[in-house]
């Protein structure tokens, strides 16, 4: 299954992108083991949601401490769902993930938003903003007031 669909018409508002040309988005489960599944799931949604758009995977930083879908414990290996009913897997066969596992660290997280890369960073893991850009930032895990758990 292809997360990839037809963007939808937004009118003719001054400020829509169609093409969502300055438009970035970080989307980051912080959550390992298993029974954090529905962590992954709650991202994996929206990754899906905004590849249905049109957002291709250079606009999003997906960033997944673990693979549930590929888990041993996953019960439907290969697959995310997010309801009981299991009618839709969010797991798509076209996800990119940038940031995983031994990748994702509390470093690797700030040097992502405050734009310091080593000089060898692959480009694909990289922030490509500017002054005019816009960012999403959606960040699902454990956490309390003040802080949250990486």
């Amino acid at each position: 299954m292809q997360c990839s669909a037809k963007k939808p018409p937004y009118g003719d508002s001054p400020d829509y992108d169609p093409e969502y040309k300055n438009h970035f988005y970080i989307l980051l489960s912080s959550s390992k083991f298993y029974f954090n599944y529905r962590h992954t799931g709650n991202v994996v949604t929206l990754y899906k949601y905004l590849k249905a758009r049109g957002i291709h995977d250079d606009r999003i930083l997906l960033m997944l401490p673990e693979n549930h879908a590929c888990n041993a414990r996953n019960q439907f290996p290969g697959k995310i769902y997010v309801d009981p009913e299991h009618d839709e897997n969010f797991y798509c066969d076209d996800i990119e993930v940038d940031y995983k596992r031994n990748d994702l660290t509390f470093d690797a997280i700030l040097n992502m938003l405050r734009g310091r890369y080593d000089p060898n960073f692959p480009v694909s893991k990289k922030l490509k903003t500017n002054a005019d850009s816009k960012i999403f930032i959606y960040f699902n895990g454990h956490g309390g007031e003040n802080f949250f758990k990486i």
